[in-house]
């Protein structure tokens, strides 16, 4: 979300000549091996590198991550109940109402405790199995379950057992680990099994992994203050369900890699956020690294499965890479401004599957040229819609359809049907627009070379028709629509400036702000009266 804000600034602060400027500067996407999920290389379009290396799903899942039945032929039981808690054999001890799993092995639990804890410390090598046969614990100032160390940690929920983790208060530190969510672990952890696991935190994050954080099987619920699930590496999910009821940011790590599964998100701000080191959940100062700098070490890939987003922020958000490969995936995007359905630091490829993108146009941004399959952005003017969605092709086929569930003038749509050279109408109601695809992408994001609304980019409605019809729209960042861009005495609606930015002459603002350090105007204007002497901002 953080480079929005920034994008945000120089759209409204620095007049068109700078949003041109900066719009141009594309970060390069790193020269090795593109590998998607038919195992080639996209189609290039003579346009931008996508060579693009992904993690493969044998390097991300062992046989063990993947077996949903525990083996438990040397198990050791232990039973959890407010008048005592039992165990039946060696590796696990109980003391007071903190049950602590110290050697390697395979545990089945039960029973329920509240105010207590289940703490996995074993040696570094060692793999711990925890199986869950109908289990609630529930913690007031700390994590239910605390993974201080391991090797790594199975999860497994037995076969149609509900099993929950809950946190319900503020979070005290116990020892030297900030623990912040109702699942807490240093080192891997990995949710699969045939049943299902609720975890709340009524304070901060639902899952935290400082390491990995995998998914194979099971159902899995989080309801979380926080972010639903949070990791400092990455975030795998082979199969099985992952419901974020409520959340800040739904999914945060350095790469989120989807190959199947049921996925749903709803949070506040960004719904999946590709984020590498301490992202700070997109509030990062102005005095950190450079924001405009994509990092190309994170990526959100998705190869399947059904993803349902919605989200305040960004819907699917990468400070790098965004590669879909294939599945279903629905963003429900934010209705201002500030923020899009997509954001990507690096490159969007859209290989297979089917997208439909839905928010603001404000920040709206198409995937990149040089993906394999066909991508439509279009934009209205200066409404916002609600109601069903239609794609269809000359003939008259409906394509796509589909209802957001929020209210939007922005859509990016993609479907293996659509091919280039192939002309489409798309509808919202009473209003329609044809799109003929000259290449694999129509249509670009304001940042990416104008929008229908500033005169040039994507195709949009037409904002001086008055009766919601689409504009032509043009794309790679043509003439779309005739919409005209704000004059310099509004701010357009949604955008944001951080506090101390004075905007340039003419442009209405709060009196008594200054510049945030380090920005300068670009080379050739002339800053309004007061800002001649801006020290130089880094990565204009």
């Amino acid at each position: 979300m953080k480079r929005r804000v920034l994008k945000s600034v120089l759209a409204c602060a620095l007049t068109l000549s700078l949003l041109t400027a900066c719009g141009g500067q594309q970060a390069e996407a790193p020269q090795d091996k593109v590998e998607n999920g038919n195992g080639v290389a996209p189609q290039q379009n003579n346009q931008q590198s996508t060579d693009i290396a992904l993690q493969s799903y044998e390097d991300t899942f062992t046989e063990r991550d993947l077996r949903q039945v525990a083996d438990l032929d040397a198990a050791i039981y232990v039973e959890l109940s407010e008048e005592g808690i039992s165990i039946d054999g060696r590796g696990a001890q109980a003391e007071g109402k903190v049950v602590t799993f110290t050697d390697e092995g395979t545990y089945v639990i039960s029973g329920s405790l509240s105010g207590g804890q289940l703490v996995v410390d074993a040696a570094k090598e060692d793999k711990v199995q925890l199986v869950l046969e109908g289990v609630s614990v529930t913690n007031d100032s700390s994590a239910a379950l605390y993974v201080k160390q391991a090797d790594k940690v199975f999860v497994t929920t037995g076969a149609g057992t509900d099993n929950s983790f809950e946190t319900t208060g503020e979070f005290v530190d116990i020892d030297e680990n900030t623990i912040d969510g109702a699942v807490f672990s240093k080192d891997d952890i990995i949710f699969n099994g045939e049943g299902s696991l609720n975890i709340i935190c009524n304070a901060d994050h639902g899952i935290v992994g400082k390491d990995d954080i995998k998914v194979t099987g099971g159902s899995i619920v989080v309801d979380a203050k926080g972010d639903g699930l949070q990791a400092n590496d990455g975030i795998y999910i082979a199969d099985g369900t992952v419901s974020v009821l409520n959340s800040y940011e739904g999914m945060e790590a350095q790469n989120i890699y989807v190959w199947n599964g049921d996925i749903t998100i709803i949070a506040e701000d960004d719904g999946l956020n590709g984020a590498g080191g301490n992202d700070g959940s997109g509030l990062q100062s102005f005095g950190g690294n450079n924001p405009f700098e994509a990092d190309l070490s994170c990526n959100v890939v998705i190869h399947g499965g059904a993803l349902h987003v919605s989200a305040d922020g960004d819907g699917l958000d990468s400070n790098g890479n965004l590669v879909i490969n294939g599945g279903e995936i629905y963003v429900n995007g934010p209705t201002n401004g500030g923020n899009g359905a997509i954001d990507f630091g690096g490159s969007g490829i859209m290989n297979g599957g089917v997208l439909v993108a839905t928010g603001a146009d404000g920040m709206a941004e198409n995937m990149s040229q040089g993906s394999g399959q066909c991508t439509m952005m279009v934009t209205l003017s200066n409404q916002m819609l609600e109601g069903e969605l239609v794609v269809k092709d000359a003939a008259g086929n409906v394509i796509l359809s589909h209802t957001p569930e929020k209210r939007y003038n922005n859509a990016v749509i993609s479907h293996p049907d659509l091919k280039v050279g192939e002309t489409y109408t798309v509808s919202v109601g009473e209003a329609s627009a044809e799109v003929t695809f000259e290449s694999t992408i129509y249509g670009q994001g304001m940042m990416n070379g104008g929008q229908g609304g500033f005169g040039g980019g994507h195709g949009g409605f037409d904002g001086n028709k008055g009766d919601g019809s689409f504009g032509g729209g043009k794309e790679n960042g043509g003439q779309g629509g005739r919409g005209e861009r704000p004059e310099m005495g509004e701010m357009p609606e949604g955008m944001e400036l951080p506090e101390g930015m004075t905007p340039p002459e003419g442009m209405e603002m709060p009196e008594g702000m200054t510049p945030p350090e380090g920005m300068e105007m670009p080379e050739g204007m002339t800053p309004p009266e007061g800002m001649e002497n801006m020290p130089q901002m880094p990565g204009v």
